[in-house]
């Protein structure tokens, strides 16, 4: 039951982060005044960031898997 919990949690919390980055990259490419360059750097970070996000996720279900 507890591992039910927190993958709803996990789940409500990615689709939150989730919609919170596209609203912010909608509002990044919306704007005429920010150069290219950043919006590129941003769209980079966040891209990098859900890498790393995923990766760690896939090596705590491979160690979980170990155990």
């Amino acid at each position: 039951m507890l591992r039910i919990g927190y993958a709803l949690l996990i789940a409500a919390l990615a689709l939150l982060a989730g919609y919170a980055a596209y609203w912010i990259l909608r509002l990044l490419f919306g704007v005429a005044g920010v150069p290219l360059f950043l919006k590129a750097v941003i769209a980079l970070a966040l891209l990098g960031l859900l890498l790393v996000i995923l990766g760690l996720l896939r090596e705590r279900l491979r160690q979980g898997k170990e155990v």
